[in-house]
């Protein structure tokens, strides 16, 4: 658990630098771009959640994104594998960047613009949506993978017994097969010793 946090913290302080670093040198606002192509870099504060939504009622945004930073920690708790458990650490870390920058600046930085995609983002978004994604993904295979086993440890099992021996006479039939006490152990009688005649009956009878 201690390591995961760390990896939490690690994507956070990432996800700040970055947000520092667009501040200082990615132009102000979505009329002037950075750079030209694809990936787009423009520097604008969100007040909402995601694509905007909520931007009106900054104080109910900030309370949902202290709630669901709460349940990412809860999920991280609960994880079931290493690699789940390192792909929640990361949205952990995603949601602290934005938290931090929801205290500090009563908004999110976003900086990052793609051609195909309607919003601005930064790099913890990146981190939330990709970690959720995986997450999920191995939570999914985990449970495929138990179930797998279960049925297999079902077919494994032997099947319900009809023989009457397999019963007690008090047993009724369809009672699944379990296995009989062996019966009580007797010790064999003693063998009984060769006695030969004496030698002076057989002399007697010649």
């Amino acid at each position: 658990m201690g390591w995961a946090l760390g990896v939490a913290a690690t994507v956070a302080v990432i996800d700040l630098a970055s947000k520092a670093w667009a501040h200082r040198y990615v132009p102000v606002g979505l009329g002037s771009p950075a750079s030209d192509g694809f990936v787009q870099l423009r520097w604008i504060t969100n007040r909402g959640a995601a694509l905007g939504l909520g931007a009106g009622h900054p104080l109910v945004v900030a309370g949902i994104a202290v709630l669901s930073t709460l349940v990412v920690g809860w999920w991280l708790s609960r994880a079931v594998s290493s690699g789940e458990r390192v792909a929640v650490a990361v949205v952990l870390g995603g949601a602290l960047g934005n938290l931090g920058d929801r205290l500090v600046h009563g908004a999110v930085i976003d900086w990052i613009h793609v051609a195909a995609y309607p919003a601005t983002f930064n790099v913890a978004d990146v981190c939330i949506r990709v970690g959720i994604i995986i997450a999920l993904t191995l939570r999914a295979l985990q449970h495929r993978a138990a179930a797998r086993g279960f049925a297999l440890a079902r077919s494994l099992r032997p099947p319900s017994c009809t023989a009457p021996d397999c019963f007690s006479p008090a047993t009724p039939k369809g009672t699944p097969w379990t296995r009989q006490p062996p019966p009580p152990w007797h010790a064999p009688a003693p063998e009984t010793p060769n006695r030969h005649l004496p030698t002076s009956f057989c002399d007697d009878l010649s």
